[in-house]
């Protein structure tokens, strides 16, 4: 039982040779390494000894085979240095020369043996850095290969025939010496080609051909394949030279492929052997080499890498199907034909793999020795009725080749086989998506074949338990049986049906995208049957169930390859979004009306429709975002139709909702629209929405600045401009010329303290009160004031001025003034002083003005009033003979910008800039007067038409 086990084991290493992945080579860490050295973390030094000694002590089959994997995957991670290689290469050369007991040594570890010592050969590129090792080691897999029919050592000589396969798989034209001198070509041929023929250094009768015909066990696939590949090379080359020099001579020569006979044996090949041996028996010698010489050659034969060797893969030649095959030797195209059918002899009992290997690169020698349909179909029709799809490929592939020639009753019954391994739900999905794309193939190339499609075309409609991949490609195959018959079915959107849990289920990947990309194929190949198929009602279905799929529509739109369908599309979706019920819901189509809204060929009506309709509606109340969106599709609409088109629709509805909308946002976005639609064209709109990046960036070089005339005094007053004190406004304010003030509050009220208190609160006296550096503390002098019923009735009078006139002469509500109601009360009670009868307070009215004071500076150290000083700007005529400084100064009548700026000092309050917009040299205000432009009278004192015009110096 075990060595059957060891047996099967060995088996899937045969068939796995060279393809060892990371997943195995992870399993051979996990014996090897695990399993000898408890340290996680090594060196690759170390890592290296014990793979070494495993593969050189241990007893364990399995352990010695895994290493030797594990060391072909991670080769260059541990060997570096050609010290540590040749350590390796002793390894394995000690064990390829042990003694095979069947316990220690066994012919399955030298097999694997060779696949690592080729790998590693590949890897290092031996084939340049290290020759002799190479040709060495060549010589040593020829050895083993020329030791045919023994049964002991059958799997040793497979592992040996696959690494001289893949040995010449990376460097073509390795062996061609091992063809033999059948193979040698006239010199015209062979420029750069290495002569497989050699009196110096031949293989004799030991050929790969012979090998093939003499093995008799079923490793002779393996010898099969390598001889096959090895002159499927050397063909290569042949050709591609002769097509490059090719003769010009009679096609009655030598070198006719008529005068090739294509069946019977040649005279020189053994009675005994099957027709086409490429070798005859020993006792007839060839032309070219005497028989002792042959038999010696064959004996003392060392491989030496060919001159004209490959030094890496190349790709595949072959001839293109209107190019005609060039005129061969006659002899090297016996060869071939004999070659090719010692191959195909070898097929009923070679592996599946080795069957779809010769049947894919056999077309450059169907077309060189112009083989008939017959000899081929002879070989590869059992493959017809194989059980693996893979074979039928292989079949399919080859009959290709002969698609004009093959009769109605082999296209019946490959119909016939494709149809049923299409249905056969037990069969991997990519292999029934293969026979729908052979179905296609060879429908294309032969009439008869597609008319036996076309019978059958029902069958091809997809089913509801077939895989999504296969449901896609039977659409395409329904969509090219419909193209070929030119002609196509109503109901052809039916066949969808299979596809419905899309509807139910809108993924972005899935069956809508597969039914989408079947209305794309239709649109663009059969777009002049669209209307009739149904197919914009069909996409309108799909945006009222699933709005989501918005973006599936458009890009069948857009991807139409004529304007008539792009055309019928929107013109659909249009009158499908202007009918959409409720209304409510078109606002989950946006990117539709964007889309066409922007399209200016087709009619905006659809679009201010729908728009009319969301806004209009009075059951839908609308957010900001949905607000927004209706505005960026009106500015689309404005930039993209005419203003002749869109104006009254569009007037209606911005006039709409820069009236009634209740966010002040849309309100003023909608007004902002509004006026440019009914001020400005079309032109200018475009200009303003969307400009040209490149006419913004030439605007800086096109436009002159044109710049008013600036007048710079920096060294002294402006001579046209100066302040002037205004009594009367003082009066009005309280502001007394007489080191004194009464500070008139917004509600109107005044006090007037006593002089006495007022002087003792100054300077600090009484109750200590009176801080000098108060900073809005303002001065009280002990001058005595007017009397209640003069000045300070002035202020409270008719010509006084309340909270409105507070707010028009400075440009705020004194918020900054505003006291306690008590405090007014207080100063109110206080007996009004005179210079001639000082006031007097008693001791309690002193302790409360104290109090009122305290508070005050409180107030005013955590919120400072700001200082307001009444002055005129008045305007004056300058007198040119006053300064002659001054004779350069061309005084304007009018100023348009005034910036009055203030120097600072340390002694004073900062007085910021004031900015005066206009100002003129005469003239009445006007309505500018009550627009808040200030004007100012040549020569004259302010008016009271000024009071809207007095600046105002403000310092915080």
């Amino acid at each position: 039982a075990e060595a059957g086990a060891m047996a099967d084991w060995t088996y899937e290493m045969l068939r796995y040779a060279f393809s060892w992945n990371e997943e195995s080579a992870d399993k051979a860490l996990k014996y090897v390494v695990s399993s000898r050295s408890s340290n996680e973390s090594m060196s690759e030094s170390q890592l290296l000894d014990i793979l070494l000694l495993t593969i050189l002590t241990e007893k364990d089959e399995v352990e010695k085979t895994s290493a030797l994997v594990f060391l072909e995957e991670h080769g260059a991670s541990l060997v570096f240095d050609y010290t540590r290689l040749h350590k390796v290469y002793f390894v394995l050369d000690n064990i390829l020369g042990a003694p095979v007991d069947g316990q220690s040594m066994t012919y399955s570890l030298k097999a694997q043996v060779l696949v690592t010592y080729t790998a590693l050969l590949i890897q290092f590129n031996c084939f340049e850095a290290d020759r002799p090792r190479f040709e060495g080691f060549v010589d040593l897999l020829y050895c083993l290969v020329k030791r045919t029919n023994k049964p002991a050592d059958r799997i040793l000589r497979a592992y040996a025939c696959e690494c001289l396969h893949e040995l010449e798989s990376w460097y073509p034209g390795l062996l061609f010496p091992l063809l033999g001198e059948d193979w040698s070509v006239p010199t015209i041929f062979a420029q750069n080609i290495s002569s497989p023929g050699g009196a110096e250094n031949s293989v004799g009768q030991h050929t790969l051909g012979k090998f093939v015909n003499d093995e008799l066990l079923h490793v002779h696939e393996s010898y099969s394949r390598l001889f096959f590949l090895t002159f499927r090379h050397f063909t290569e080359q042949v050709v591609e030279e002769a097509l490059k020099h090719q003769p010009m001579q009679d096609p009655s020569d030598a070198f006719s492929v008529a005068a090739t006979p294509v069946t019977g044996t040649p005279p020189g090949s053994r009675a005994s052997t099957p027709p086409m041996t490429p070798r005859g028996g020993p006792e007839v010698p060839t032309p070219s080499t005497p028989r002792g010489q042959a038999a010696a050659s064959g004996e003392s034969f060392q491989f030496r890498i060919p001159e004209h060797c490959h030094s890496g893969p190349r790709v595949a030649f072959d001839l293109a199907p209107e190019q005609t095959p060039p005129r061969l030797p006659r002899k090297l195209m016996r060869t071939m034909t004999r070659s090719i059918s010692l191959v195909l002899e070898t097929m009923p009992t070679s592996s599946s793999w080795t069957k779809i290997f010769f049947a894919e690169r056999l077309s450059l020698f169907i077309r060189v020795l112009a083989l008939p349909c017959r000899v081929v179909f002879h070989h590869f029709s059992p493959l017809l009725h194989a059980s693996r799809p893979s074979l039928l490929h292989a079949f399919l592939v080859v009959i290709a080749l002969f698609s004009r020639e093959i009769d109605r009753g082999v296209s019946e019954a490959v119909v016939d086989r494709l149809f049923a391994l299409t249905q056969d739900t037990s069969v991997e999905p990519f292999f029934r998506l293969l026979a729908i794309n052979w179905l296609i193939a060879l429908s294309t190339s032969k009439r008869s074949t597609f008319d036996l499609l076309w019978n059958r075309a029902q069958e091809l409609c997809p089913r509801w338990h077939d895989p999504l991949e296969l449901k896609e490609m039977k659409l395409q195959a329904l969509l090219f049986c419909f193209e070929r018959a030119k002609s196509l079915p109503r109901n052809l959107l039916s066949v969808l049906e299979a596809l419905s849990e899309f509807k139910y289920c809108c993924r972005p990947v899935g069956s809508h995208a597969v039914v989408f990309r079947f209305l794309l194929r239709i649109v663009i190949g059969f777009a002049p049957e669209m209307e009739k198929l149904e197919v914009p009602q069909c996409l309108c279905d799909h945006l009222r169930w699933h709005p989501r799929l918005l973006p599936s529509v458009l890009s069948v739109e857009r991807r139409a390859n004529s304007k008539a369908v792009q055309y019928k599309l929107l013109h659909s979706l249009g009158d499908f979004v202007a009918r959409l019920e409720p209304p409510s819901r078109i606002q989950c189509y946006f990117g539709l009306l964007v889309t066409l809204s922007e399209t200016t060929w087709l009619d905006p009506s659809y679009v201010m429709t729908a728009l009319r309709r969301l806004v209009f509606c009075p059951s839908s109340t609308m957010s900001w975002q949905v607000g927004m969106r209706v505005l960026i599709t009106c500015r689309r609409i404005i930039l993209s139709h005419p203003q002749a088109v869109i104006y009254q629709p569009m007037l209606r509805l911005l006039h709409h909702l820069a009236t009634y909308q209740g966010c002040i946002d849309l309100r003023d976005r909608a007004l902002l629209y509004l006026r440019l639609l009914t001020h400005a064209g079309s032109a200018s709109l475009a200009t303003l929405f969307q400009p040209n990046p490149g006419d913004v960036a030439q605007m800086a070089k096109r436009l002159t600045p044109v710049l008013p005339k600036t007048f710079h005094l920096v060294h002294g007053p402006v001579p046209f401009l100066r302040f002037s004190k205004s009594p009367e406004e003082r009066r009005k304010l309280g502001i007394m010329d007489r080191q004194c003030a009464v500070f008139v509050l917004p509600t109107g009220g005044a006090g007037a303290l006593a002089p006495a208190a007022a002087a003792r609160a100054a300077a600090g006296e009484g109750s200590g009160v009176g801080s000098p550096q108060l900073p809005a503390l303002p001065k009280l002098a002990a001058d005595a004031v007017a009397s209640e019923g003069d000045e300070v009735s002035a202020t409270r009078g008719g010509d006084g001025f309340d909270d409105n006139d507070w707010e028009l002469r400075w440009g705020d509500c004194g918020d900054d003034h505003q006291f306690p109601g008590e405090w007014l009360e207080l100063a109110s009670r206080f007996p009004v002083a005179s210079d001639d009868a000082p006031a007097e307070l008693s001791a309690e009215d002193r302790e409360q003005l104290s109090l009122v004071l305290q508070e005050y500076r409180r107030l005013v150290q955590t919120s400072p009033a700001s200082i307001r000083l009444p002055f005129v700007l008045k305007y004056e005529s300058v007198l040119r003979s006053t300064s002659e400084a001054l004779d350069w100064l061309e005084c304007p009548r009018q100023l348009f910008s005034l910036e009055l700026t203030f120097s600072s000092s340390e002694h004073f309050v900062p007085i910021e800039p004031i900015r005066i917009p206009y100002i003129a040299a005469g003239g009445s205000a006007g309505s500018g007067q009550r627009a808040g432009i200030p004007y100012i009278a040549a020569g004259g004192s302010a008016g009271s038409g000024q009071r809207a015009g007095i600046p105002y110096i403000a310092a915080g």
